[in-house]
């Protein structure tokens, strides 16, 4: 028999054990796509199974002076092929109506803004929780921010990093997405998104803000006042609108990928690095299209941009396994 002392040390020991081993034990890994299929299910609203909705947001555009401009957005919801968007900033309005196979597409101007671009990708959750062909997904890192925890995941393409996606420990919602910034020298390029002040809607978990920071200062700003049962409306509301342009469009639409590269030629020595942004349709074919200036610095660089741009060719988008049409948004820099 044991003495007692000993007696008393092996109990505690052989009690102890387990506690020690389930201590010991490592936390099961988080899956990223656990991570991304739970945020999808919480906050993408437009989806099937949507009964009739309308969304009112405002928005806020920086102007770059500490002042803001004003504009609206709204959406209007039936079905996968029956909703309405509306975008309007100042004396610029776009409307799209989506059919079958797409949706039509009317606006003001033959060109898109940037910060209609910006707009896009600030409140296409879909697309931003989307993880194309070409991508993978790191492990999942967790972190301290504020007191609460958080999961993030790297999403890379074939050679970088695309973007990082935290998403909230407890409620899985979507909280940031932080973009490697292609141009260093385009301090108008989204650098980072956040999601914020989340509200109940339906059976889901809306951010009811969002913001887009260029590196450190918000840049633009959407605050959805309303999201409510869509009232009676005439069916009008959903038909292409007058003077509109068909635009194919599907959940796994690829980017184009430019093939061949002409870079600008200044007309003069250029003293330091000048950036110059350019809109264009990727047709079909790879072709570039309507190709037109939507930020520049410099009328020579400007042109010569231009001119570069139109010797172009490109892998086009495509829409499952057809090629498509797109709209595109992309920067050039002179450098000396």
């Amino acid at each position: 028999m044991l003495p007692k002392s000993r007696s008393f040390l092996f109990f505690f020991a052989w009690w102890l054990l387990p506690l020690i081993a389930l201590g010991g034990a490592k936390k099961p890994e988080i899956s990223p796509e656990a991570l991304i299929g739970r945020a999808r299910s919480q906050e993408i609203l437009w989806q099937k199974g949507t009964p009739p909705t309308v969304m009112r947001a405002d928005l806020q555009l920086s102007d770059g002076k500490g002042g803001w401009v004003r504009g609206e957005y709204r959406f209007y919801w039936m079905s996968l092929s029956q909703w309405r968007e509306e975008i309007r900033f100042g004396d610029y309005y776009r409307v799209r109506t989506g059919g079958e196979k797409g949706y039509w597409q009317t606006s003001n101007l033959e060109y898109q803004p940037e910060v209609i671009f910006d707009v896009d990708k600030l409140v296409s959750l879909k697309k931003a929780l989307r993880i194309g062909g070409q991508e993978t997904l790191s492990k999942v890192q967790t972190r301290r921010m504020g007191g609460a925890s958080e999961h993030c995941a790297e999403v890379r393409g074939r050679s970088r990093r695309d973007s990082t996606l935290c998403f909230d420990g407890s409620g899985g919602e979507l909280l940031t997405i932080d973009y490697p910034v292609t141009e260093p020298g385009n301090p108008s390029e989204i650098s980072r998104v956040e999601y914020s002040s989340f509200k109940p809607v339906e059976t889901r978990s809306i951010p009811f803000e969002i913001q887009g920071f260029h590196g450190r200062r918000p840049a633009l700003v959407i605050t959805i006042t309303k999201i409510e049962a869509m009232p009676e409306h005439d069916l009008g509301l959903f038909q292409p609108p007058p003077k509109s342009e068909f635009w194919a469009s599907c959940d796994e639409v690829t980017d184009p990928d430019l093939t061949h590269v002409v870079f600008p030629d200044a007309p003069r020595p250029v003293e330091f690095a000048k950036s110059v942004t350019l809109y264009l349709v990727v047709e079909a074919d790879g072709s570039p299209s309507h190709i037109t200036v939507i930020e520049g610095q410099d009328p020579g660089v400007e042109a010569a941009a231009v001119a570069a741009a139109r010797q172009w060719r490109y892998k086009p988008a495509t829409c499952g396994n057809s090629p498509v049409r797109k709209e595109v948004e992309t920067t050039l820099t002179v450098r000396p």
